[in-house]
Parts: structure tokens; C-alpha cells; sequence
């Protein structure tokens, strides 16, 4: 397992409302905000829908019911990450967190004395590499009847909060730790609640305290600012080969482990290196308010533009409804058809034949409800396959995944769950704007191939075969205007997310100016402008060096990853006609001048690298 391109847990940068972590053995930095947004849809709007169900002529009380339907992903911090991650190295690029599964749940904040609220428990999300979830929900009648007076303005304390799990590598220390298993694991206990459930926070602390009072020994004691890193270290280490991740418990959502009985770890002595990389997951707790822009949209557009009420068919008795939905992005270039098909083995009298249901999963809402005739009174258990039908070479081809076991009337896809792998490539479009985004999907094996592809307003879901060997991608953006190409890649064939801040080009940059005073002039001025200003809009930067002090930094941000670089020209005394503009120069390179080039005569700028 290669934990190269991890976010690195060791020694994080906190900004105001987001972190940065650097990437383990180099690559693009990764930007956690502390917060997730609604996503946008195709039109820009955002991806929110509220449905409230009844079924005809049918009156019990799962008949008519509240469908929360929402695209989620974390609230957009680049370019604030970007300069922050510039200040310690230029020249850097940043990519937004994707993580590997979590749980989502509804909060609502109500009155003392109000009857408690009907809320959905908390659902499981998918590791699906995706950087946008969706979120289906399905909600008492009477909770759907709350959230649509909150779209039409009245007040309602709705909260979504997503815990989301994201893989890293640990600190890591010259120390290693050695410990018996089941001595560790009843400390661990002792600070969990009854249902051998603790906070993660809780086990740091465990391993922050003196560990002489803990049955663990160290080969040495951390350095003095390294204390939390050694209790971070420890805390990875002991959750990861005792505990699994959980839904939190109760209203106070913080990050939560489930631990083994006590018998199930026996009495040993294990060591662990600190030193060697570690594959650790850490657990982050993002919020949203899912109704502010809703409501944004329902005033703007009208309440059916995020509302409608739907009258479905009643099915036969003893037919199971069972509603399939899958989070894939709405492009799926070279898919023809994809669906999944329910099963259940006769079972006489009750179902003398085998029960068979298929839909196909259309964009954008890929979801379908199957009625499965499993009998009257049978249980509500059946078997489903995923399948897809797709252009390969020059011929069309449809492949079958295997069947699983699942039951209810709930069945929720991810991309893990289809016959291919799914590489998802999404822009911002703040990109878009600026260019037009296309790339190469390639793959070797027996069986070669790629698949070329353009990246619109949504993500472009690419199906590679499963298993398929050495698979990258490479991406050009080619700008609207002047027709300048930015490329990247090749990359691993891994969900990605492109926006300005993946280019090195985009962002704040810094360029130390040196002057060589070999003139009698004491003093050399110049002006400096960024490329992507025109001196009409922008007034120019001025800098003044002198034999005292002959370097210094010159910041600015470029708007364009496009139009990174910038101008400079000598400073000519008042009333002089301004001196011409120097050809455009890289934002990556030290700018080196020579005084006496620098005369206010000169026709031309002249400069040494």
C-alpha cells in the first residue's frame, strides 16, 4: 500500500476556518475546510429538493413520507488556502479534501417544551473518492411539512452534519512504543461509555497525561514540542488496531470509535516504530445549513423550483417498493445504460416463482423505484447486481457485477457498487470561465486503451475497466482568450477536482528584486505590474533599492493562471514622458537589474537572470 499523495498529519497549518496539510512524500497540499456548502447543479443552482410522497388508495404509515435530496460538498476556501499555503512555499498547489466514507445527520435546534422531531438516524456515506456526496434522506411527513415552511421563509434551526472520515499518515517520531494489547485496550475502555463507544478526542487525551500510569514503554522521550505529536502518534495507532469508526452517539457530535469486548484482544507485547510512515484515520466534523441558499432559491424562483409534492402509483400487495438511487455524476461519457436488477429465490407458497425487478438509473436524478413481488408477508429481503453497458473499442459491451445480499426498501449505489471503476473529473468554473478543460483517460494491460474526454459544468464520471493497470490522466485547460495551454498530468487515474488553484501559475506570488549599483546614482526605482492589470485600471507598484538595501520582495496575485507574470520599466522623474515596459517575465524567477541600465534615457530594459 503506497501512502505517497496522503495528507500528512504531522505539523498542519491552521487558517481561519480551514486547515492545510501538506502531502506525504511530495505532491498537491490538501485544503480541509470546516464547513461543507450546498453543491451547484448544472444551471448554478443549488442542488436541493424536497418531496413529499403519497401513495393513491394506500393509508398506512409509510405511505407517505418526506424525500430530502441534496449535493454536498466542502465550502469552497481556495483561494484563502492558496495564499496561505504561498506565504510558506511558493509556487505550490492546493486540491480540495475528498474522503473515504463517514455518516451525515439531521439536526434541529427547537423551543423547550416543543414534542421531540421525527429525524432520520444517521446515514452511512460511501468511500467514494468524490469530492461532492449526495445526500438522499428520507423524512417523516410531518418534518417535510417543517423544512417546506423554512423554504417559504419561516424560521427553522436545521443543521446537516457530516462526519467524514480522512485518511493521512500519522506523525511520526524516533520512538518506538511497546505494549501489551489488552492492558491498552482496558485504559481505552475505561474512558468509553456503555456501548464501548469513545471519542477520539477522549483517547489523545489518554496519551497526553504521564505515560508512566499507562502499560505502554518508550525507547525515549519526544523532544519538548513534539509531546502532542507522540499522544497524536499513539492515539492513531491504538484507534486504528482496536477501533472502527462510527456514527457518534447523541446530539453532541464528536468523531467516535467503537472498541472490542474486552476478551476479544489477548495479553501479548507488541511494539510499535513511530517512526515508520503509518496509515492513520482521522475523523473531521463539517456542518451546514442546508436551507439558507435553498431558501435563497425558493424566493427568487418560485417554491416549486426546490418543492413539489408527488402522488405515486400504490403497488400490488406483497410487492416490496424499493427505491435504488446511485451518487455518480451526471456525465458518463462512453456509458450507454446503467441499472440494477433485484432478485429473490421462489419461495413456495408464498412465491412460487422467482421474484425479478431491473431499472436502468437515469441522470440527472438516478434513482428508480422497483416494485419486487416477494409475496404477502414475506420479509423484505432480496438480492441486487449493478450492471452497465458501455462503448469498448469498437463495439458495445455489457459487463455484470456480482450479486449481494441487502434488504428494505432503501438501496443506496455508490460508484464502487458498478462493474466499472468510475474516475470522476470535475472544474470549478472559475475555470471554466476561463477555459475550455479537456484530457485523456489511458490504461494499459492486455487490453490498452483511453478515452479522451471534456469537462463541462458537472463532473465526467470515465468507466475504466476494473483492474486495468498503470492508469493516468492528463489534463489541458486552454484559455478562451490568447489560446495559452496549461497541462497537468500524467496523474494517477483518481477522482479530481481542477480548479485555478491547481495550477502553479494561479495565486499570490513573490519576486525578490536585486539591483547592482554600478553607477553614481544611489538610488534605483522601478514600477512593477502584474501581467493580467492594464496600467489604466491598476496603478503600478513602485520599489525603492538602494546600495543599503539592494534586494527586496515584490508581491502580487494573479487573477489568470493564464497571466502569472508581470512588467517592470524604470521610474522616470515627474513630467517625463514613463519609460516602455519590460517583455513579461516568469513569476517563478529572481528578477536581477543593473543601475546603470537602467537610465531614465534608456530605450530599452535590460536585465540578467
Amino acid at each position: 500500500m503506497t501512502l505517497s499523495n496522503l495528507p500528512d498529519f504531522d505539523q498542519p497549518i491552521q487558517g481561519d476556518g480551514f486547515q492545510l496539510l501538506y502531502p506525504f512524500e511530495g505532491g498537491e497540499a490538501l485544503l480541509l475546510p470546516d464547513e461543507l456548502a450546498l453543491a451547484s447543479d448544472s444551471r448554478g443552482r443549488p442542488d436541493f429538493a424536497l418531496e413529499l410522497v403519497r401513495r393513491v388508495g394506500r393509508f398506512g404509515a409509510g405511505d407517505t413520507y418526506g424525500l430530502l435530496d441534496m449535493r454536498v460538498a466542502p465550502r469552497d476556501r481556495a483561494d484563502d488556502g492558496l495564499a496561505l499555503l504561498r506565504e510558506q512555499q511558493p509556487g505550490a498547489t492546493l486540491r480540495p479534501a475528498t474522503f473515504a466514507g463517514g455518516f451525515v445527520r439531521l439536526q434541529l435546534l427547537q423551543l423547550d417544551g416543543a414534542p421531540p422531531a421525527d429525524l432520520p438516524a444517521p446515514i452511512a456515506l460511501a468511500a467514494d473518492g468524490l469530492a461532492t456526496t449526495r445526500l438522499l434522506l428520507r423524512i417523516a411527513p410531518a418534518l417535510a411539512t417543517l423544512i417546506r415552511g423554512a423554504l417559504a421563509g419561516e424560521l427553522l434551526a436545521l443543521t446537516a452534519v457530516a462526519e467524514l472520515a480522512l485518511l493521512g499518515v500519522s506523525p511520526r517520531l524516533p520512538i518506538t512504543a511497546t505494549l501489551d494489547p489488552a492492558a491498552l485496550l482496558a485504559a481505552l475502555l475505561a474512558r468509553a461509555d456503555a456501548g464501548r463507544r469513545i471519542a477520539r478526542a477522549a483517547a489523545v487525551d489518554l496519551f497526553r497525561q504521564d505515560l508512566a500510569g499507562l502499560p505502554i514503554a518508550l525507547s525515549g522521550a519526544p523532544a519538548g514540542d513534539r509531546a502532542e505529536a507522540l499522544a497524536q502518534a499513539l492515539a492513531d495507532r491504538a484507534l486504528a488496531r482496536f477501533g472502527t469508526f462510527v456514527a457518534a452517539p447523541g446530539d453532541q457530535v464528536r468523531p467516535t470509535f467503537a472498541l472490542p469486548a474486552p476478551d476479544a484482544v489477548a495479553a501479548g507485547r507488541v511494539s510499535w516504530d513511530l517512526a515508520e510512515p503509518f496509515q492513520a484515520l482521522r475523523p473531521a466534523v463539517l456542518r451546514l445549513d442546508p436551507l439558507a441558499a435553498a431558501r435563497e432559491l425558493a424566493q427568487a424562483c418560485g417554491i416549486e423550483s426546490v418543492y413539489r409534492e408527488i402522488t405515486a402509483p400504490a403497488f400490488p400487495t406483497g410487492a416490496l417498493a424499493v427505491t435504488a438511487l446511485a451518487n455518480l455524476p451526471d456525465q458518463r461519457p462512453g456509458v450507454l445504460e446503467i441499472g440494477v436488477t433485484l432478485s429473490a429465490p421462489p419461495q413456495p407458497p408464498r412465491r412460487p416463482q422467482a421474484a425479478v425487478a431491473t431499472a436502468a438509473l437515469e441522470p440527472p436524478d438516478d434513482r428508480a423505484t422497483l416494485a419486487l413481488a416477494l409475496g404477502v408477508g414475506a420479509a423484505p429481503e432480496y438480492r441486487y447486481a449493478t450492471y452497465a453497458v458501455i462503448q469498448q473499442g469498437g463495439g458495445v459491451n455489457r459487463l455484470d457485477a456480482p450479486e449481494r445480499d441487502h434488504a428494505g426498501g432503501w438501496l443506496s449505489l455508490t460508484p464502487a457498487d458498478f462493474p466499472v471503476e468510475f474516475v470522476s473529473v470535475a472544474a470549478d468554473r472559475t475555470l471554466l470561465d476561463l477555459a475550455a478543460v479537456t484530457g485523456t483517460l489511458a490504461w494499459g494491460g492486455p487490453q490498452p486503451g483511453a478515452q479522451a474526454f471534456t469537462v463541462g459544468s458537472g463532473a465526467v464520471a470515465l468507466a475504466l475497466p476494473r483492474g486495468a493497470p498503470d492508469a493516468t490522466l492528463t489534463v489541458e485547460a486552454l484559455a478562451h482568450a490568447g489560446g495559452r495551454a496549461l497541462r497537468l498530468g500524467p496523474l494517477p487515474a483518481k477522482s479530481l477536482r481542477l480548479g485555478l488553484y491547481s495550477f502553479a501559475e494561479y495565486g499570490p506570488h513573490s519576486v525578490t528584486v536585486t539591483c547592482a549599483f554600478d553607477g553614481a546614482s544611489p538610488i534605483c526605482a522601478i514600477e512593477l505590474l502584474p501581467e493580467d492589470r492594464a496600467e489604466a485600471d491598476c496603478a503600478p507598484a513602485l520599489l525603492v533599492l538602494t546600495p543599503e538595501r539592494p534586494s527586496r520582495p515584490w508581491t502580487w496575485f494573479a487573477r489568470s493562471p493564464f497571466a502569472p507574470g508581470y512588467r517592470y520599466r524604470p521610474r522616470r522623474e515627474p513630467g517625463q514622458p514613463p519609460a516602455p515596459w519590460s517583455a513579461v517575465r516568469s513569476p517563478l524567477e529572481p528578477l536581477h537589474i543593473i543601475s546603470s541600465e537602467l537610465d531614465a534615457s534608456s530605450k530599452e530594459i535590460v536585465s540578467t537572470t
